[in-house]
């Protein structure tokens, strides 16, 4: 990511390593509807605070895991689609997809 520092690599050596990192586990999938939402919120939040921060090995892990998040919470019967659009409607998980893409390209250069 031009124009800013970036931290050193300290979470994996390859891409394939790190991807193996922003896996959902069953655990956390066992939540309620509501406890999921709020940890998407946390997810995206955390993500463009590690990216501003220059950690972009974080801010891909989290943006990655958000992304997942919708796609699990997108099948939820028991999830009202007024609660999903809140929390991943409108540009946040296109926005997410961008910024990922743009990681990836910036961290296999590394």
């Amino acid at each position: 990511m031009p124009g800013k520092e970036v931290k050193e690599l300290y979470v994996a050596k390859s891409l394939e390593e790190l991807r193996a990192k922003t896996e959902i586990t069953k655990l956390l999938l066992d939540h309620s509807p509501k406890v999921l939402l709020g940890s998407a919120k946390v997810l995206h939040d955390n993500a463009t605070k590690d990216l501003l921060r220059g950690d972009e090995e974080k801010s891909y892990i989290l943006f990655m895991k958000f992304v997942e998040l919708a796609l699990y919470m997108k099948r939820m019967k028991n999830v009202s689609k007024k609660e999903f659009e809140e929390t991943f409607g409108g540009q946040n998980v296109n926005l997410a997809i961008n910024k990922l893409e743009e990681l990836q390209k910036s961290l296999s250069k590394r």
